[in-house]
């Protein structure tokens, strides 16, 4: 009996170890994409600040003028498009940074363990 606990808790230590690996890996999978995501919500957090809404409505009046109609349809649908790929990115990258956080857990040896039953 003590032969199959001692083999379990051995088969055990060398899941976590692998486990480990395997995060260091995707962390580093994962700078690049972080930095650029890191770079977008500084870009998104200047445009909120000097977005008030008489600079908002000033800017979309001078682009209706500039544009015409059909280049601001064109604009906008762009804009709808490119906006929804940002909010993609930016919860993908937050997934992964929230991964990435579970290796600090686990290096500090605070590792959940699910038994089953």
């Amino acid at each position: 009996m003590s032969d199959a606990v001692e083999r379990l808790r051995l088969r055990r230590e060398a899941l976590v170890a692998r486990s480990a690996l395997q995060r260091v890996d995707l962390q580093m999978e994962m700078a690049p994409i972080a930095a650029t995501l890191d770079r977008a919500d500084r870009i998104l957090g200047t445009v909120r600040r000097y977005a008030t809404p008489p600079v908002l409505l000033a800017t979309g009046i001078g682009m209706a003028l500039l544009l015409g109609r059909g280049g601001a349809r064109r604009t906008l649908a762009g804009s709808v498009g490119m906006l929804g790929l940002f909010l993609r990115l930016r919860s993908a990258g937050q997934l992964l940074t929230g991964l990435a956080g579970s290796q600090a857990d686990t290096q500090a040896g605070t590792q959940p363990v699910s038994r089953s039953r």
